[in-house]
């Protein structure tokens, strides 16, 4: 009788595996369960799976991917985040192993889609969307014309979509994208199982596509996006099953689905390029046989007969149609978009593109994260080894669209670039599935190969989840955000009858939605204020204004500080403005009255509040009503604060002209006021009132014996979530406190601020806690961390001599020290070690929208180039240019302003935690001497020019309330 064979490993010993199983869950269900008793239930849990492993497992013949288990095992901290990651990727890594990966590939297809359904739909925005999206909803709302290049077949789908009777039209065309991303992703499973005979590369490559930012977002908004994401899959799809048999069927339908792709968006013409070379390539007989081009090609021409919906429909004068497509050059004007044709290549010098670059290696990170970006492009590189015919195919569609995207002058480079994260998605999914298919020629003959392979592969499948992970909760966000509608039904609610309301294109399209498609106000003129040549934004807002004030009333969505100097009045009426001619502007009813005159010739005549409460980082914003009763002998400032126990949290001031005004005149300030990150839930009192300047500093008015009016109590509430920081944390403490993370400011000089961000997980934390820091033995600094509620948030700030590289951080509670969770779930009470970095490090709230992180600079001789790197808060839903600057000692600026990312990437399209290193390149004046000049940063609404304020009280005090000042500009 034949012997079994002796293992040859000595990891092939039941001991030890049972051994690396016992100890990787063991640790697992001690850090997760927090058990009392965790040596015990350590202990436990190491025998029981150990013993049930070697009864169970102990005949497999490979068991080299428990060495994973070995990565939690000895990781050095509490992580039971860690040992959930690994402890799946392990049990991914056996089933690679032993897995012979077969399903129904219409199965496989039918389950990708289905389960990307249920996760679009679980984030799905609620509704009615800004700008482009709000314009979708209209055009396939009443089979419109949308804007240049029309996009014909996506109106006509989206209206077929919207018969059938599912919800709202703004949801079912949001829900639209949602089908067709869902298709393009089960598409792509579909088309790498087949080609690999691995599910596992399937599954793989549509999570890749299916769990990247802007796809993401795409899928669950009204965007044409992912339709075009749709046709590219399906391009690729059909090469590769033409590959594989060669049927000139698929030609044809490659033909028909180019000709719909380019007609729907000529972006995607360019993909020609690598398609043809990679037909060529795969088969060398179609050049030498122009019959077979035939059938494509006549598929290809009549897909283009989609576009004479376009004249057809705008000939019958449809409820929305801004181009009036009526001629022939109309109609290829509209189709071919020359009104943007100047954009395209507009960056094309060697040195403009090699800038570039670097900033399209940014997006693919902030996209697909930097470990999928390498795999990526190691991918690539095993697909150029394997069939270079793919890598021609898919590399060349990555260049090709990454090429067009970065040299156009467009802010939506993170958009058009979706034909290259769908090309990153194939190549990771063909480049590394053939590591674990049984009969792949790299495995034949390695024994060892298979499990090998599969760690990589489950190392893999985790970044794919991780990326998920990291952006479910932005996601999740934006599904609950419905302020569109909010901020469009307000304004159309207060505006005055047969008003004309003036918006800018992110809020002119939800106005219109709802005034053409529900009926809403039908009273009055709703118009887009669009640019107009080389005019300040202001100038052309300011032209639109006074020539509609010659009808009627106007009603603007958008604000700018030359309206300050134009002699209009310009009233707050919900979120915008309602503009009057002359000195007195229109108290509305809801005013709370106040009766406050000052001996100087001023009086307060009421006040509005946007909310009686507010979360830290949010804004409040004040309404001021006011009058000069008499001719006054000096300007005067308006200010007001909120005050507490901290001080002052938020704040605003703005200089007058009264000496210029008309006695009598009702006039109106509105103050927007964003809370500091770290201010204490509680009760806060609003105040306002008057003061000037003079040579010896500022006096503030009285009125009845005080220089402030109270103006009521604002309850500022706790957090919901913390800050986005540079070092997350996860030590839980006794009371079940959460140290979510910390960050380190070097903004003052002999000075370090030290953020903690906290968070309470469970209803366990019901009384305040002491938060001490300290140097050694010596305690530096102390804050109260007040007491919460279960998901509840607190930013401490506390400020620390400068120069310590390290500090210890301990918690109380009556005195008593808190431990906290260390390692298989043992609680530890020693001092926790926080690093401070060199002392150069930055963290600076804009607005609770942004955080400034610092700044580099690289000076030449004719030109210094300025990156400051900006970190969000949360996902953003404006529209804000970045302004960086040199300043001398005299006064002198140098400034350069533009959209974060050389234009590239918007903050709209920002979700929280992305971080974007924005360069700026300031040109120097032949023989210009800059050294030793000031660098600024401000940042500001694109559209309204009002700058995000400094959320940080010490830099407010020093003058820095908009624009920051980071030190001095050296020679390198």
């Amino acid at each position: 009788m034949m012997q079994p064979a002796k293992r040859s490993s000595i990891l092939q010993h039941p001991f030890l595996p049972s051994l690396l199983v016992g100890l990787g869950l063991g640790r697992l269900v001690c850090e997760l369960f927090l058990t009392p008793a965790p040596l015990l239930v350590a202990v436990t849990a190491v025998v029981v799976s150990g013993l049930v492993w070697y009864l169970i497992a102990r005949s497999l013949k490979t068991v080299w991917p428990l060495v994973l288990l070995l990565v939690y095992i000895f990781w050095p901290a509490y992580a039971p985040q860690v040992g959930v990651a690994v402890v799946g990727g392990t049990a991914l890594a056996l089933w690679l192993t032993i897995s012979q990966d077969e399903i129904s590939d219409w199965l496989l297809g039918i389950l990708v889609f289905c389960g990307s359904m249920l996760l679009y739909l679980l984030t799905l925005s609620p509704g009615l969307l800004p700008a482009d999206s709000g314009e979708f909803q209209l055009v396939t709302n009443v089979l419109g014309i949308a804007h240049p290049p029309g996009y014909a077949l996506y109106t006509m789908l989206g209206k077929l979509f919207s018969l059938l009777p599912l919800a709202d039209h703004t949801i079912e065309m949001n829900l639209l994208s949602a089908v067709f991303s869902s298709a393009a992703l089960a598409v792509i499973a579909l088309a790498v199982y087949r080609v690999t005979k691995s599910a596992f590369a399937g599954v793989v490559s549509a999570g890749v596509l299916g769990l990247g930012a802007t796809f993401w977002v795409q899928s669950t908004t009204t965007n044409i996006r992912s339709l075009s994401a749709l046709f590219t899959v399906l391009l690729v799809a059909l090469l590769l099953g033409w590959q594989r048999n060669k049927r000139d069927a698929y030609l044809a339908w490659l033909g028909l689905v180019f000709g719909l792709a380019v007609g729907h968006h000529a972006s995607l013409a360019f993909l020609a390029l690598p398609i043809t070379a990679f037909l060529f390539c795969a088969d060398t007989s179609l050049i030498k046989q122009p019959r077979r081009w035939l059938g494509p090609l006549g598929l290809f021409a009549a897909s283009f007969v989609v576009l004479l919906y376009l004249p057809i429909r705008s000939a019958m004068s449809p409820a929305f149609d801004t181009s009036h497509i009526d001629s022939v050059s109309a109609f290829f004007s509209h189709v071919f978009a020359t009104g943007f044709g100047g954009d395209m290549f507009y960056y094309r010098t060697l040195p403009e593109i090699i800038e570039r670059l670097g900033i399209w290696w940014q997006i693919m990170g902030l996209e697909l994260g930097t470990v999928l970006s390498l795999i990526a492009l190691g991918g690539l590189g095993l697909l150029i080894w394997r069939d270079w015919r793919k890598a021609v195919l898919l590399g060349g569609m990555a260049l090709i669209n990454s090429l067009v995207a970065i040299t156009y002058k467009a802010p939506q480079t993170v958009e058009y670039m979706l034909p290259t994260y769908v090309a990153a998605a194939f190549i990771i999914g063909l480049g590394y599935a053939p590591c674990h298919v049984a009969d792949s020629p790299s495995f034949a003959g390695r024994k060892w190969w298979r499990a090998v392979s599969s760690v990589a592969l489950a190392g893999l499948a985790m970044a794919v989840m991780a990326l998920g992970a990291s952006n479910w909760p932005d996601l999740d966000a934006l599904h609950k955000d419905d302020s569109t509608r909010e901020y469009a039904e307000s304004i159309l609610n207060e505006a005055p009858e047969d008003a004309l309301i003036l918006a800018g294109w992110h809020q002119v399209t939800p106005l219109w939605y709802l005034q053409i498609a529900e009926g809403q106000r039908p009273d009055v003129t709703i118009d887009y204020v669009y640019p107009e040549g080389d005019q300040d934004n202001e100038t052309v807002w300011l032209k639109r204004i006074n020539a509609g004030l010659e009808q009627g009333p106007v009603v603007v969505t958008n604000w700018f500080y030359a309206y300050e100097q134009s002699g209009l009045i310009f009233t707050p009426l919900t979120e915008g403005w309602l503009v009057s001619e002359g000195a007195t502007a229109i108290v509305p009813d809801a005013t709370v009255s106040l009766d406050v005159s000052y001996a100087e010739g001023l009086s307060l005549l009421g006040y509005e509040l946007s909310s009686n409460s507010a979360q830290p980082g949010e804004t409040i914003t004040l309404s001021l009503y006011w009058q000069v009763n008499e001719a006054v002998e000096r300007d005067y400032t308006l200010f007001a604060q909120l005050i507490g126990p901290q001080g002052v949290i938020g704040q605003g001031d703005h200089a007058q002209q009264t000496t210029s005004y008309t006695v009598g005149g009702v006039r109106v300030d509105s103050f927007d006021m964003p809370l500091l990150l770290q201010t204490i839930p509680g009760e806060y009192n609003l105040v306002c009132g008057f003061y000037y300047a003079d040579g010896e500093g500022w006096t503030r008015l009285l009125a009845d014996g005080a220089d402030t009016v109270s103006l009521g109590s604002v309850q500022v509430q706790a957090a919901s979530q913390t800050p986005e920081t540079v070092n997350p944390l996860a030590i839980q403490y006794a009371e079940g406190t959460l140290l979510k993370g910390y960050d380190v400011d070097n903004s003052i000089a002999g000075q370090t601020r030290l953020y903690l961000h906290w968070m309470q997980p469970e209803e366990l934390m019901t009384e305040t806690a002491l938060v001490s820091i300290l140097n050694g033995q010596e305690l530096i600094a102390q804050a109260t961390l007040p007491a919460l509620t279960a998901g509840q948030t607190q930013t401490l700030a506390l400020d620390l001599p400068s120069g310590l590289r390290s500090v210890s951080l301990v918690l109380e509670t009556d005195g008593e020290r808190l431990s906290y969770t260390g390692l298989w779930g043992i609680m530890q009470r020693d001092l926790l070690t926080l690093s401070l970095g060199d002392g150069t490090s930055r963290y600076v709230p804009l607005g609770g929208e942004i955080v400034y992180l610092g700044m580099a600079s690289e000076l030449d001789t004719d030109q210094v180039v300025l990156t400051s790197t900006l970190l969000s808060l949360r996902p953003l839903m404006n529209d804000y240019s970045v302004s960086v600057g040199l300043r001398s000692a005299d006064g002198s600026e140098l400034k350069d302003d533009g959209t974060p990312g050389l234009g590239s990437i918007p903050t709209l399209k920002w979700l929280g935690g992305w971080q974007v290193d924005d360069p700026h390149t300031i040109e120097l004046a032949q023989g210009e001497a800059v050294e030793g000049w000031q660098r600024t940063l401000t940042v500001y609404d694109a559209f309204t020019l009002e700058s995000l304020a400094v959320l940080d009280d010490r830099l407010v005090n020093a003058g820095q309330g908009l624009t920051l000042v980071d030190g001095t500009l050296a020679s390198e």
